[in-house]
């Protein structure tokens, strides 16, 4: 299946929503020691590409189009919600 721009967005705006990129957590995924390391390359933060493509989820978080607000109101289900799966 071959991704059009509207179904990208739609895509990204869902994952946005299912990170937290605020705070602590913003600096968390920014300086990761080994989150940004690739190709034998050592990084100690994001470099700038990547740092643009968190500001854009977050930003996409923060000014979420009516389909992403509407998905991200629905109720969350976890893990604990089955009970076949009760943690342990």
């Amino acid at each position: 299946m071959i991704w059009k721009a509207e179904e990208m967005q739609i895509a990204l705006e869902m994952l946005a929503n299912g990170l937290d990129l605020e705070g602590q957590a913003w600096d968390d995924h920014v300086y990761h020691p080994t989150k940004w390391s690739d190709e034998g390359v050592t990084r100690k933060q994001a470099n700038k590409s990547q740092l643009a493509g968190l500001a854009m989820l977050r930003d996409m978080k923060r000014n979420p189009s009516p389909m992403a607000a509407h998905f991200a109101s629905q109720p969350a289900f976890t893990l604990d919600a089955f009970t076949c799966y009760k943690a342990s």
